[in-house]
């Protein structure tokens, strides 16, 4: 049951009601993190590439710089780029996109597990079994417990673009 005004929030008030609203919930929530993980994915790629061009670029420069010992600026742009190389390794570490992109596309996927099985339980089980039910919404606790975190913009534009 929904509310004219959608800042009112009426829980569902039979089980089959409380299945649409899980079955919702588990599918907004999957294309959330989805979402999420492409976004981490593409900025994993979009600092690695350029820290491996820097890395190599520095070994090359290493290697001219102690062939021309003369030349301040090949001194200097080789220091600079070794900066830059060590600068955007450690950012690679400490952000962790890879990990962070993982994670979330490992949720979505446990999400959709969650999702297609109370689709499953909406077209079968008249009447709800209260107990399936309560251990179905156990799991999604759970889920949602060690989920990583979605971003608010990220989940109104998936709930927005999934619709009803």
């Amino acid at each position: 049951m929904t509310s004219a005004n959608p800042n009112i929030y009426l829980p569902p008030q039979t089980l089959d009601d409380l299945v649409l609203t899980w079955l919702k919930r588990c599918r907004e929530s999957q294309f959330a993190h989805y979402e999420v993980a492409a976004k981490y994915s593409t900025y994993h790629m979009w600092l690695g590439i350029p820290t491996i061009a820097v890395a190599a670029v520095v070994s090359c420069s290493v290697f001219a710089v102690m062939q021309e010992t003369g030349s301040d600026l090949m001194k200097y742009l080789a220091t600079g780029l070794s900066l830059l190389s060590v600068l955007l390794t450690s950012l690679q570490t400490f952000l962790k996109f890879s990990e962070t992109s993982s994670m979330h596309n490992s949720t979505g996927a446990e999400y959709a597990s969650i999702r297609r099985e109370l689709e499953v339980l909406n077209a079968t089980q008249q009447p709800k079994d209260p107990i399936v039910v309560s251990e179905i919404g156990g799991r999604i606790s759970a889920l949602g417990a060690r989920a990583p975190n979605i971003s608010k913009e990220v989940f109104d534009k998936i709930k927005e673009r999934v619709g009803n």
